[in-house]
């Protein structure tokens, strides 16, 4: 497709931009590194940490307000029971998430990183230790990072 100078009749009528990904993906890096604020990244930190937690918590009935009978236990990682509540924040993380993997390769590669990242973290564990750990560059978690916050917000 050309691009340039839209000159009708010895007119000049518009400018047409070329329509390749490069400019695609210039335009939405822009609009997102204008759009995220530090309020957001700590909020998107919050959510993911909080999802974490919840995910490898033992949602043991008999310590839960979803006690069915005494001694009932379900395992780390499984499903919730039909009727407990999610919390908001989890139910915000998890529809983001949801959300990217739609989009493209690249954002389903972010949703891995960061679930990879979030639920292999141990107590206390820097991040940055976690992400050397994984194979992963500090500027792909970044990137991850960022995107998530974008859909958590939106």
């Amino acid at each position: 497709m050309s691009f340039g100078l839209i000159i009708e009749d010895g007119v000049l009528k518009g400018f047409k931009m070329p329509e390749h990904d490069v400019h695609k993906k210039q335009f939405a890096e822009r609009e997102l590194k204008q759009r995220i604020t530090k309020e957001q990244l700590r909020y998107a930190d919050h959510a993911l940490e909080f999802r974490a937690r919840w995910l490898l918590e033992s949602v043991g009935y008999g310590d839960s307000s979803c006690n069915i009978k005494d001694g009932d236990r379900m395992p780390a990682g499984s499903n919730i029971p039909i009727g407990c509540e999610i919390p908001e924040v989890v139910a915000k993380a998890i529809r983001a998430l949801d959300e990217m993997k739609k989009i493209n390769k690249t954002h389903k590669q972010y949703v891995f990183l960061l679930n990879e990242v979030y639920l292999a973290r141990k107590d206390n564990e820097r991040i940055a230790d976690v992400i050397k750990e994984k194979g992963y560059s500090a500027k792909q978690f970044e990137n991850a990072r960022n995107r998530f916050a974008y859909f958590l917000v939106n």
